[in-house]
């Protein structure tokens, strides 16, 4: 499964990158503004996109707007990721998110959505 992850810290890109590719069956690219990740995803399509929720330029949510608004790029499933709580299943809806990731990571909370998206590719 390719995994884009994108983030304007470094650190956190690393972390999701490192985390991922151990477990072997996950090929991961970054991207470290929401306006390289749009050009990520034209690039290489991917199967999943993790993404920061604030970033300078264009925020996690804008991102996603643009994205469901594009036929080839609106069916990728998204896990926005912040420092928020958490959001309720009404307001992944209306983001058109898969799911939401608090900050810290919880990692636990990661594979259990990794297992769902690789349970609905196959």
């Amino acid at each position: 499964m390719n995994i884009l992850v994108v983030d304007d810290e470094n650190q956190i890109t690393s972390l999701f990158q490192d985390y991922l590719e151990m477990r072997g069956t996950y090929k991961v690219s970054t991207a470290s503004s929401g306006q390289e990740a749009l050009g990520e995803i034209k690039k290489r399509k991917p199967d999943l996109i993790i993404l920061d929720q604030v970033m300078p330029g264009l925020s996690g949510v804008e991102v996603v707007d643009e994205l469901k608004k594009n036929s080839n790029t609106r069916h990728i499933p998204i896990i926005i990721f912040s420092a928020s709580e958490s959001a309720s299943d009404e307001e992944k809806k209306d983001l058109g998110i898969l799911d939401f990731l608090p900050k810290p990571i919880d990692f636990t909370k990661l594979n259990q959505i990794l297992e769902e998206v690789k349970n609905t590719k196959n």
